[in-house]
C-alpha cells in the first residue's frame, strides 16, 4: 500500500523494541509530509455497513472519504470538521460524482477495457 505504513511500522518496531528511533521520523520534511490533506481508505468487508472516518487531526482543512467496492456500487462516506472554512462535504461529494462519471464514461473507450 503506501509508503507511509511501511515507515510506521519500522518506527512502532523501534520503539517497542526500545531501539533509537531514526532520525528520518524526526526530520522537518519527513513529518511535513505525512501531513495529508485527503485520508481515504477502502472498507473491505461483505457487510452493507458504510463506516466513516473523520479527516486528519492537524488539518482542519481536510477531507475523510472511505469508500467500499459493492459489485457495482461504491459508496462514499465523506467527513471534515465543520469549523473550517475551506472544506465543504457537499461540494467534495458533487465533484467526487462528477468525476467517478466522468471515469464511467471515458473507461469503457479505452482499448484495454473494451471488452468488459
Amino acid at each position: 500500500e503506501g509508503f507511509d505504513r511501511h515507515l510506521f511500522g519500522l518506527r512502532c518496531m523501534a520503539i517497542e523494541l526500545k531501539l533509537p528511533v531514526p532520525d528520518l521520523f524526526t526530520d522537518k520534511t519527513f513529518t511535513e509530509s505525512g501531513q495529508y490533506h485527503l485520508y481515504t481508505s477502502q472498507i473491505p468487508t461483505l457487510s452493507k455497513l458504510i463506516v466513516g472516518m473523520a479527516p486528519f487531526k492537524q488539518h482542519k482543512d481536510g477531507y475523510g472519504v472511505t469508500y467500499k467496492l459493492d459489485g457495482e456500487v461504491v459508496p462514499f462516506a465523506i467527513s471534515s470538521f465543520r469549523n473550517s472554512d475551506e472544506t465543504n462535504c457537499a461540494k467534495f461529494a458533487a465533484a467526487l460524482e462528477k468525476s467517478v462519471n466522468d471515469l464511467k464514461d471515458i473507461i469503457p473507450h479505452l482499448p484495454q477495457f473494451s471488452k468488459i
